[in-house]
């Protein structure tokens, strides 16, 4: 296993689980929260959505849904989407 920092005997390590569906569908879910948070009669006038380039990776061929997702939750709202890879 290849991890990206060191690693020493006793730490303590997270194991984190998901799936190809819930990284296509997170982005849109997290548009969605981010719009319902704003006050009351407030409406964005763009987003950036910054997502890991290595979970694009799992999912590239599903790139469309992803834009579809973040489509659907911001409406009319113009956004930009960097994938980033070591920020």
């Amino acid at each position: 296993m290849d991890f990206f920092t060191d690693i020493a005997i006793g730490d303590v390590l997270h194991q984190m689980t998901g799936s190809a569906d819930g990284l296509v569908t997170r982005a849109g879910r997290v548009a969605t929260m981010a719009r319902d948070g704003l006050s009351e009669g407030s409406a964005p006038s763009g987003a950036l959505i910054v997502y890991y380039g290595g979970c694009m990776l799992v999912v590239r061929d599903r790139v469309d849904d992803i834009t579809e997702g973040v489509r659907t939750a911001l409406a009319d709202v113009p956004f930009l989407t960097t994938f980033t890879v070591g920020e």
